[in-house]
Protein backbone atom coordinates (compact mmCIF):
# COMPACT_ATOMS: atom_id res chain seq x y z
CA UNK A 1 0.00 0.00 0.00
CA UNK A 2 2.86 2.35 0.87
CA UNK A 3 4.37 1.81 -2.56
CA UNK A 4 1.05 2.57 -4.25
CA UNK A 5 0.64 5.69 -2.20
CA UNK A 6 4.13 6.75 -3.06
CA UNK A 7 3.48 6.29 -6.76
CA UNK A 8 0.32 8.33 -6.41
CA UNK A 9 2.31 11.19 -4.95
CA UNK A 10 4.45 11.42 -8.08
CA UNK A 11 3.54 14.01 -10.73
CA UNK A 12 2.39 12.66 -14.14
CA UNK A 13 5.22 11.70 -16.47
CA UNK A 14 4.89 14.25 -19.25
CA UNK A 15 7.22 12.22 -21.44
CA UNK A 16 4.38 9.70 -21.94
CA UNK A 17 1.86 12.24 -23.19
CA UNK A 18 3.07 12.37 -26.80
CA UNK A 19 3.32 8.57 -27.31
CA UNK A 20 -0.14 8.13 -25.77
CA UNK A 21 -1.57 10.79 -28.07
CA UNK A 22 0.05 9.13 -31.06
CA UNK A 23 -1.39 5.73 -30.09
CA UNK A 24 -4.80 7.34 -29.66
CA UNK A 25 -4.59 8.91 -33.10
CA UNK A 26 -3.64 5.59 -34.71
CA UNK A 27 -6.52 3.80 -32.99
CA UNK A 28 -8.89 6.54 -34.15
CA UNK A 29 -7.63 6.23 -37.73
CA UNK A 30 -8.38 2.49 -37.69
CA UNK A 31 -11.76 2.70 -35.96
CA UNK A 32 -14.94 1.51 -37.62
CA UNK A 33 -16.28 -1.58 -39.37
CA UNK A 34 -16.18 -2.91 -42.93
CA UNK A 35 -18.26 -5.38 -44.94
CA UNK A 36 -15.94 -6.72 -47.63
CA UNK A 37 -18.18 -9.15 -49.51
CA UNK A 38 -21.47 -8.44 -51.29
CA UNK A 39 -23.06 -8.59 -54.74
CA UNK A 40 -25.07 -6.18 -56.88
CA UNK A 41 -27.19 -6.43 -60.00
CA UNK A 42 -23.93 -6.35 -61.99
CA UNK A 43 -23.66 -10.05 -61.14
CA UNK A 44 -26.11 -12.20 -59.17
CA UNK A 45 -27.28 -9.70 -56.56
CA UNK A 46 -30.78 -8.24 -56.46
CA UNK A 47 -29.97 -4.69 -55.36
CA UNK A 48 -28.55 -1.83 -57.39
CA UNK A 49 -25.17 -0.50 -56.21
CA UNK A 50 -26.80 2.66 -54.82
CA UNK A 51 -29.13 0.52 -52.72
CA UNK A 52 -26.19 -1.45 -51.33
CA UNK A 53 -24.45 1.79 -50.38
CA UNK A 54 -27.59 3.01 -48.66
CA UNK A 55 -27.76 -0.23 -46.67
CA UNK A 56 -24.08 0.10 -45.76
CA UNK A 57 -24.56 3.66 -44.53
CA UNK A 58 -27.58 2.64 -42.44
CA UNK A 59 -25.48 -0.17 -40.93
CA UNK A 60 -22.90 2.41 -39.86
CA UNK A 61 -20.08 0.98 -41.95
CA UNK A 62 -16.89 2.92 -42.49
CA UNK A 63 -15.98 0.91 -45.59
CA UNK A 64 -17.48 -1.69 -47.90
CA UNK A 65 -16.56 -3.60 -51.02
CA UNK A 66 -18.94 -4.70 -53.77
CA UNK A 67 -17.37 -7.93 -55.00
CA UNK A 68 -19.38 -8.99 -58.03
CA UNK A 69 -18.52 -12.23 -59.80
CA UNK A 70 -15.92 -11.79 -62.56
CA UNK A 71 -16.70 -8.09 -63.09
CA UNK A 72 -15.82 -4.63 -61.81
CA UNK A 73 -18.61 -2.96 -63.81
CA UNK A 74 -19.98 -1.25 -60.68
CA UNK A 75 -16.67 0.38 -59.90
CA UNK A 76 -16.23 1.60 -63.47
CA UNK A 77 -19.53 3.49 -63.47
CA UNK A 78 -18.36 6.55 -61.56
CA UNK A 79 -21.90 7.51 -60.49
CA UNK A 80 -22.08 6.01 -57.01
CA UNK A 81 -23.97 8.28 -54.60
CA UNK A 82 -22.37 10.21 -51.76
CA UNK A 83 -22.35 8.26 -48.49
CA UNK A 84 -19.07 9.15 -46.77
CA UNK A 85 -18.01 5.49 -46.77
CA UNK A 86 -14.82 4.24 -48.32
CA UNK A 87 -15.61 2.02 -51.31
CA UNK A 88 -12.93 -0.59 -51.90
CA UNK A 89 -12.88 -1.77 -55.54
CA UNK A 90 -13.42 -5.52 -55.36
CA UNK A 91 -14.22 -8.67 -57.30
CA UNK A 92 -14.92 -12.37 -56.72
CA UNK A 93 -13.29 -14.82 -59.14
CA UNK A 94 -14.23 -18.49 -59.53
CA UNK A 95 -11.64 -21.24 -59.94
CA UNK A 96 -11.79 -25.01 -60.13
CA UNK A 97 -9.67 -27.23 -57.90
CA UNK A 98 -9.58 -30.99 -57.49
CA UNK A 99 -11.29 -30.55 -54.10
CA UNK A 100 -14.09 -28.29 -55.27
CA UNK A 101 -14.58 -24.72 -56.40
CA UNK A 102 -12.49 -21.91 -54.92
CA UNK A 103 -13.77 -18.35 -54.92
CA UNK A 104 -11.11 -15.69 -54.66
CA UNK A 105 -11.83 -12.14 -53.52
CA UNK A 106 -9.72 -9.28 -54.89
CA UNK A 107 -9.42 -5.89 -53.17
CA UNK A 108 -7.89 -2.46 -53.81
CA UNK A 109 -7.80 -3.08 -57.54
CA UNK A 110 -6.66 -0.65 -60.20
CA UNK A 111 -9.81 -1.25 -62.22
CA UNK A 112 -8.58 0.56 -65.33
CA UNK A 113 -5.70 -1.74 -66.24
CA UNK A 114 -6.22 -2.97 -69.80
CA UNK A 115 -4.97 -6.58 -69.48
CA UNK A 116 -7.10 -7.05 -66.36
CA UNK A 117 -10.25 -5.84 -68.11
CA UNK A 118 -9.47 -7.97 -71.17
CA UNK A 119 -9.28 -11.09 -69.01
CA UNK A 120 -12.58 -10.20 -67.34
CA UNK A 121 -14.22 -9.83 -70.75
CA UNK A 122 -12.97 -13.31 -71.67
CA UNK A 123 -14.56 -14.63 -68.46
CA UNK A 124 -17.81 -12.88 -69.40
CA UNK A 125 -17.81 -14.52 -72.84
CA UNK A 126 -17.26 -17.89 -71.18
CA UNK A 127 -20.31 -17.26 -68.99
CA UNK A 128 -22.39 -16.43 -72.09
CA UNK A 129 -21.41 -19.72 -73.70
CA UNK A 130 -22.36 -21.53 -70.52
CA UNK A 131 -25.73 -19.73 -70.53
CA UNK A 132 -26.44 -20.89 -74.08
CA UNK A 133 -25.68 -24.49 -73.15
CA UNK A 134 -27.96 -24.26 -70.09
CA UNK A 135 -30.76 -22.87 -72.24
CA UNK A 136 -30.32 -25.74 -74.71
CA UNK A 137 -30.51 -28.32 -71.93
CA UNK A 138 -33.57 -26.70 -70.39
CA UNK A 139 -35.23 -26.69 -73.79
CA UNK A 140 -34.41 -30.38 -74.22
CA UNK A 141 -36.41 -31.20 -71.06
CA UNK A 142 -39.33 -28.99 -72.08
CA UNK A 143 -38.49 -25.78 -70.21
CA UNK A 144 -38.52 -22.71 -72.45
CA UNK A 145 -37.11 -19.41 -71.21
CA UNK A 146 -38.66 -16.15 -72.35
CA UNK A 147 -36.77 -14.86 -75.40
CA UNK A 148 -36.81 -11.25 -74.14
CA UNK A 149 -35.29 -12.37 -70.85
CA UNK A 150 -32.51 -14.25 -72.63
CA UNK A 151 -31.74 -11.28 -74.91
CA UNK A 152 -31.62 -8.94 -71.93
CA UNK A 153 -29.33 -11.30 -70.03
CA UNK A 154 -26.94 -11.59 -72.96
CA UNK A 155 -26.73 -7.82 -73.24
CA UNK A 156 -25.88 -7.16 -69.60
CA UNK A 157 -22.57 -5.33 -69.05
CA UNK A 158 -21.76 -7.36 -65.92
CA UNK A 159 -21.63 -11.12 -65.40
CA UNK A 160 -24.39 -13.70 -65.52
CA UNK A 161 -24.84 -17.03 -63.81
CA UNK A 162 -27.22 -19.70 -62.62
CA UNK A 163 -29.06 -17.45 -60.11
CA UNK A 164 -30.33 -15.33 -63.00
CA UNK A 165 -31.77 -18.40 -64.68
CA UNK A 166 -33.18 -19.65 -61.37
CA UNK A 167 -35.06 -16.39 -60.83
CA UNK A 168 -36.55 -16.59 -64.32
CA UNK A 169 -37.63 -20.19 -63.68
CA UNK A 170 -39.38 -19.00 -60.52
CA UNK A 171 -40.98 -16.03 -62.29
CA UNK A 172 -42.30 -18.22 -65.10
CA UNK A 173 -43.74 -20.77 -62.68
CA UNK A 174 -41.46 -23.58 -63.82
CA UNK A 175 -40.28 -24.03 -60.22
CA UNK A 176 -41.45 -22.76 -56.85
CA UNK A 177 -38.16 -21.60 -55.36
CA UNK A 178 -34.38 -21.58 -55.60
CA UNK A 179 -34.01 -24.99 -54.02
CA UNK A 180 -36.24 -26.60 -56.61
CA UNK A 181 -34.52 -24.73 -59.45
CA UNK A 182 -31.12 -26.05 -58.43
CA UNK A 183 -32.22 -29.53 -57.44
CA UNK A 184 -34.17 -30.17 -60.65
CA UNK A 185 -32.21 -28.20 -63.21
CA UNK A 186 -29.21 -26.07 -62.29
CA UNK A 187 -27.37 -27.90 -59.51
CA UNK A 188 -24.68 -30.51 -60.05
CA UNK A 189 -27.28 -33.26 -60.28
CA UNK A 190 -29.75 -31.18 -62.29
CA UNK A 191 -30.75 -31.92 -65.86
CA UNK A 192 -29.46 -28.55 -67.17
CA UNK A 193 -26.25 -28.33 -65.15
CA UNK A 194 -23.18 -27.08 -67.01
CA UNK A 195 -19.85 -27.02 -65.14
CA UNK A 196 -18.28 -23.60 -64.80
CA UNK A 197 -14.90 -24.28 -66.38
CA UNK A 198 -13.37 -20.90 -67.16
CA UNK A 199 -9.72 -21.90 -67.51
CA UNK A 200 -8.72 -19.83 -64.48
CA UNK A 201 -6.57 -21.75 -62.02
CA UNK A 202 -6.32 -20.57 -58.39
CA UNK A 203 -2.76 -19.32 -58.87
CA UNK A 204 -3.82 -17.62 -62.13
CA UNK A 205 -6.57 -15.81 -60.20
CA UNK A 206 -4.16 -14.69 -57.47
CA UNK A 207 -1.78 -13.33 -60.11
CA UNK A 208 -4.59 -11.67 -62.06
CA UNK A 209 -5.54 -9.70 -58.95
CA UNK A 210 -1.90 -8.89 -58.22
CA UNK A 211 -1.32 -7.72 -61.80
CA UNK A 212 -4.22 -5.31 -61.30
CA UNK A 213 -2.43 -3.84 -58.28
CA UNK A 214 -4.69 -5.64 -55.82
CA UNK A 215 -4.53 -8.18 -53.05
CA UNK A 216 -6.53 -11.42 -52.76
CA UNK A 217 -8.30 -13.45 -50.09
CA UNK A 218 -9.90 -16.90 -50.31
CA UNK A 219 -13.69 -16.53 -49.97
CA UNK A 220 -15.78 -18.66 -47.56
CA UNK A 221 -13.03 -21.31 -47.51
CA UNK A 222 -14.31 -23.50 -44.66
CA UNK A 223 -15.41 -26.49 -46.74
CA UNK A 224 -12.32 -26.35 -48.93
CA UNK A 225 -10.12 -26.25 -45.83
CA UNK A 226 -11.78 -29.49 -44.73
CA UNK A 227 -11.07 -31.15 -48.09
CA UNK A 228 -7.82 -29.71 -49.44
CA UNK A 229 -4.37 -30.17 -47.91
CA UNK A 230 -2.82 -27.24 -46.11
CA UNK A 231 -0.12 -27.14 -48.76
CA UNK A 232 -2.75 -25.98 -51.27
CA UNK A 233 -3.37 -22.77 -49.32
CA UNK A 234 0.32 -22.33 -48.66
CA UNK A 235 0.94 -22.51 -52.41
CA UNK A 236 -1.60 -19.73 -52.93
CA UNK A 237 0.09 -17.70 -50.19
CA UNK A 238 3.43 -18.10 -51.93
CA UNK A 239 1.77 -17.03 -55.19
CA UNK A 240 0.66 -13.80 -53.50
CA UNK A 241 -2.66 -14.49 -51.74
CA UNK A 242 -2.70 -12.40 -48.57
CA UNK A 243 -6.01 -13.15 -46.88
CA UNK A 244 -8.50 -15.77 -45.75
CA UNK A 245 -12.19 -14.96 -45.27
CA UNK A 246 -12.69 -16.30 -41.76
CA UNK A 247 -15.86 -14.30 -41.08
CA UNK A 248 -18.70 -15.51 -43.31
CA UNK A 249 -22.38 -16.23 -42.56
CA UNK A 250 -22.12 -19.82 -43.81
CA UNK A 251 -19.32 -20.71 -41.38
CA UNK A 252 -20.15 -22.55 -38.19
CA UNK A 253 -18.33 -21.61 -34.98
CA UNK A 254 -16.04 -24.60 -35.41
CA UNK A 255 -15.34 -23.72 -39.03
CA UNK A 256 -14.42 -20.18 -38.01
CA UNK A 257 -11.90 -21.64 -35.56
CA UNK A 258 -10.42 -23.83 -38.30
CA UNK A 259 -10.18 -20.87 -40.67
CA UNK A 260 -8.59 -18.65 -38.06
CA UNK A 261 -6.11 -21.34 -37.11
CA UNK A 262 -4.97 -21.66 -40.73
CA UNK A 263 -4.85 -17.88 -41.22
CA UNK A 264 -2.61 -17.48 -38.18
CA UNK A 265 -0.38 -20.37 -39.19
CA UNK A 266 0.14 -19.03 -42.72
CA UNK A 267 0.27 -15.38 -41.73
CA UNK A 268 -2.85 -14.43 -43.72
CA UNK A 269 -5.07 -11.43 -43.03
CA UNK A 270 -8.49 -12.42 -41.69
CA UNK A 271 -11.15 -10.88 -43.92
CA UNK A 272 -14.92 -11.09 -43.78
CA UNK A 273 -18.27 -9.89 -45.03
CA UNK A 274 -21.97 -10.60 -45.39
CA UNK A 275 -21.86 -12.08 -48.93
CA UNK A 276 -25.19 -10.34 -49.34
CA UNK A 277 -27.16 -11.14 -52.49
CA UNK A 278 -30.81 -10.39 -51.77
CA UNK A 279 -33.42 -10.00 -49.07
CA UNK A 280 -35.01 -13.34 -48.26
CA UNK A 281 -38.54 -11.98 -48.70
CA UNK A 282 -37.65 -10.73 -52.21
CA UNK A 283 -35.61 -13.72 -53.28
CA UNK A 284 -36.86 -16.92 -51.59
CA UNK A 285 -33.89 -19.16 -51.06
CA UNK A 286 -31.58 -16.15 -51.30
CA UNK A 287 -28.31 -16.44 -49.41
CA UNK A 288 -27.17 -14.88 -46.18
CA UNK A 289 -28.30 -11.89 -44.16
CA UNK A 290 -28.20 -8.17 -44.71
CA UNK A 291 -25.42 -5.77 -45.59
CA UNK A 292 -23.27 -5.28 -42.51
CA UNK A 293 -24.43 -8.46 -40.76
CA UNK A 294 -20.87 -9.80 -40.90
CA UNK A 295 -17.98 -7.37 -40.60
CA UNK A 296 -14.31 -6.92 -39.83
CA UNK A 297 -12.49 -3.96 -38.34
CA UNK A 298 -11.39 -1.11 -40.58
CA UNK A 299 -7.82 -2.07 -39.71
CA UNK A 300 -8.26 -4.98 -42.14
CA UNK A 301 -9.03 -2.54 -44.97
CA UNK A 302 -5.91 -0.55 -44.12
CA UNK A 303 -3.75 -3.66 -43.91
CA UNK A 304 -4.97 -4.95 -47.26
CA UNK A 305 -4.29 -1.55 -48.79
CA UNK A 306 -0.72 -1.65 -47.48
CA UNK A 307 -0.22 -5.15 -48.90
CA UNK A 308 -1.62 -4.03 -52.24
CA UNK A 309 1.06 -1.38 -52.43
CA UNK A 310 -0.70 1.66 -51.07
CA UNK A 311 -3.81 1.64 -53.27
CA UNK A 312 -3.12 4.84 -55.22
CA UNK A 313 -6.02 4.10 -57.60
CA UNK A 314 -7.82 1.84 -55.19
CA UNK A 315 -10.04 2.75 -52.27
CA UNK A 316 -12.11 5.88 -52.80
CA UNK A 317 -14.73 7.65 -50.76
CA UNK A 318 -18.25 7.98 -52.15
CA UNK A 319 -18.74 11.55 -51.05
Amino acid sequence: MACAAARGDQPPDSSLAAPRAKIGAVLSDLAGLADLHMHSTASDGMLEPAQLLERGALAGLRAMSITDHDTVAVHLRGDLPATGMEIVPGIELSCDTEWGELHLLGYHLDIHRGPFLERLEALRQNRLKRLDRMIDRLSAVGVKLDAAFVDDLRGRPGSIGRPHVARELIRSGAVANFREAFERYLGRDGSAYIPHHNGLSPTDAVRLVADAGGVSSAAHPAKLIEEAPETFFDELRRAGMAGLETQHPSHSANQVKNCRRLAVKLGLVETGGSDFHADADVDPGGRHSGVGCMTVGYAVVARLRDLAGGGVACGRRAS
